[in-house]
């Protein structure tokens, strides 16, 4: 496939127990036509393909300082079309600070917002059909702890994602 200038989207890697049921739950919920993606935590909604090997380069250095990271999956979150697991995690904020600043030249208006971080269950169906996902996983969801590994990057081609690159936070 094409890949010059192809928008890439950054994400944190998920230790491979909590990917798991997340993405149990995305396909059990997400609208099927929709749902070509695994559930991921995303870092950048776009950054230029057109730099990939300078952002490569850029991951590279910061995973080379870092450790993995716990995420702490708190709770629910639910408006109109859209639930979401909350996540509270201090680690991979201030690894998002830092990488602010390697692409800080790069980054558009939707990525220099405060960083919210959490994961999609569903989106883009009928509220009814959030509704009653939100219903069902109130009923058995329990926090838990997981772990940022590593970062994901992948070329976005307009709905499905391509992985181009894994770097795992080795300090």
């Amino acid at each position: 496939m094409k890949h010059v200038g192809i928008p890439l989207i950054l994400t944190f890697r998920l230790d491979s127990g909590s990917q798991a049921l997340l993405d149990e739950w995305r396909a059990s919920y997400f609208p099927p036509s929709r749902n070509y993606l695994k559930a991921h935590l995303t870092i950048y909604h776009q950054l230029p393909g057109q730099k990939l090997v300078s952002i490569q380069e850029a991951l590279q250095r910061v995973v080379a300082n870092e450790k993995p990271t716990d995420l702490h999956f708190d709770g629910l979150k639910h408006h109109q079309g859209f639930v979401g697991i909350t996540l509270s995690a201090p680690g991979v904020v201030g690894i998002k600070e830092r990488l602010d600043l390697e692409f800080k030249d790069v980054l558009r208006a939707q990525d220099r917002q405060g960083y919210r971080p959490h994961i999609t269950v569903t989106n883009l169906g009928s509220p009814g059909d959030a509704k009653r996902c939100y219903d069902q996983l109130s009923k058995m969801f329990i926090p838990w702890t997981g772990c940022a590994v590593g970062l994901d990057l992948y070329h976005y081609h307009g709905g499905p994602w391509e992985h181009a690159a894994t770097f795992l936070f080795e300090a």
